[in-house]
């Protein structure tokens, strides 16, 4: 049995209607944090931030040299963006309030828009045989 598709359109490239180069859709001005980014779509996400507008960006990642690697990326195809990484685990409450007192610090103001794209998936098991905690950390 197939899953229902909710969509008759796959897109796998930005089409018009959401371009970030649209100025109704410009981000200037605004201070961006987004989880998990230094791999997997995360990248993707920063550098459309960045495309709309955003000269102040905030990744979150696991992995120092992929957060890195992505901050020169962006900095080098956007001219005047500044990124801040924060290597911190999203499970670890305390490391990721301490990112976010680092973008405040670093940019002189308060995250605007924050995209949570990282996620922590619990181990695969029925919810009657599971830890309730640990199916709580994956909402």
């Amino acid at each position: 049995m197939a899953f229902p598709t909710y969509t008759q359109t796959y897109h796998k490239e930005s089409y018009p209607a959401i371009s970030p180069t649209r100025p109704e859709l410009s981000t200037a001005g605004k201070v961006v944090f987004i989880t998990g980014g230094g791999s997997g779509i995360g990248p993707r996400i920063a550098h459309a931030f960045a495309t709309a507008g955003s000269t102040e960006i905030s990744i979150l990642g696991r992995t120092a040299s992929s957060l890195f690697d992505t901050k020169k990326e962006i900095e080098a195809a956007h001219a005047g963006t500044k990124v801040h990484t924060s290597v911190a685990d999203i499970l670890d409450a305390s490391a990721v309030e301490a990112a976010f007192a680092g973008v405040e610090k670093e940019f002189g103001k308060k995250v605007d828009i924050c995209v949570s794209n990282a996620g922590y998936l619990p181990d695969n098991e029925t919810i009657a045989d599971g830890d309730i905690d640990e199916w709580f950390k994956g909402m």
